[in-house]
């Protein structure tokens, strides 16, 4: 698995960020404060998975991505 932690501003929800997810690119954009994230990940990740999970805990979007399998 690939952890990776963003942070996001105060008061935010999943409705209020658009995150978009590709094997290598992960990029997450908050709706209310027009800041964008772009990651280029180093492994390709499963993208379709139902592993892959988004919980934003303490003003952070906690991102745990499933690396796929060669």
């Amino acid at each position: 698995y690939i952890y990776v932690r963003i942070p996001i501003p105060a008061n935010s929800s999943l409705k209020k960020l658009d995150i978009y997810l590709s094997d290598l690119i992960l990029r997450v954009t908050s709706l209310e404060k027009k800041s964008t994230h772009f990651l280029d990940l180093a492994k390709e990740v499963d993208y379709l998975s139902a592993e892959n999970k988004f919980i934003i805990s303490d003003g952070q979007l906690h991102v745990t991505l499933k690396k796929k399998v060669q």
